[in-house]
């Protein structure tokens, strides 16, 4: 599936990749296990909650796209509930040093995979640069609240059926070269959950304090 971003400039040093372009599924859900639900298809237990348009998570600034019922498309969901693989086109091309996520992996039990696959990302000299997204490492489980090294946990709220998280992760982007292209590529091991996307230069990132266990 190949589908065209258009960016938006947040502020100084960011632009925004906008997931309304190239979404697949809804944050919401009404009833579940009926095969056309949103999220995860888990009714009530889902990301309706998450704020929406301009917002700042764990310091870094995203736009994420405008609440709706279980039929928009306002986040990606990839792996098992989802198709494996999404390619954005970025035809402005981002030269900002870093790619930011708003994302999240689904429940799997324990033990947990290894990693839920990989983003590849592509630039303009025709060179391609693949990046494994490692469980507890560079994403977390939404229900869990417990991040890692490149797993900050950013937004948390409960949804009237669980305690929901979003983490942020922050990937390299190549020096000097034109980014053009984002492949999100899920391995099947677990649903991977991408409610938005940024590109900037390097932040700090400041995660929520820990939940309570």
């Amino acid at each position: 599936m190949i589908r065209i971003a258009l960016l938006i400039p947040l502020c100084c040093g960011f632009v925004a990749l906008p997931i309304q372009d190239v979404a697949n599924r809804s944050r919401t859900d009404r009833v579940p296990d009926d095969g056309r639900g949103g999220w995860l298809d888990l009714g009530a237990n889902n990301l309706g909650v998450l704020p929406s348009g301009r917002q700042v998570m764990a310091g870094v600034p995203f736009e994420i796209p405008p609440d709706g019922d279980e039929n928009a498309r306002n986040c990606i969901v990839l792996g098992r509930t989802g198709p494996e693989e999404l390619r954005w086109t970025l035809p402005e091309g981002v030269s900002e040093r870093r790619l930011y996520l708003l994302h999240a992996r689904g429940s799997v039990g324990t033990p947990a995979p290894e990693t839920v696959g990989e983003i590849v990302l592509g630039y303009a000299d025709g060179s391609s640069v693949p990046n494994a997204v490692r469980t507890m490492a560079d994403v977390a489980d939404w229900m869990t609240g417990r991040g890692g090294d490149n797993a900050a946990r950013a937004w948390s709220e409960y949804n009237g059926a669980s305690q929901a998280s979003m983490y942020v992760s922050s990937f390299g982007l190549k020096e000097g070269a034109t980014l053009t292209s984002v492949t999100f590529r899920a391995n099947g091991a677990a649903p991977w959950m991408i409610a938005a996307a940024s590109a900037a230069e390097r932040l700090p990132i400041r995660p929520l304090g820990r939940c309570l266990e």
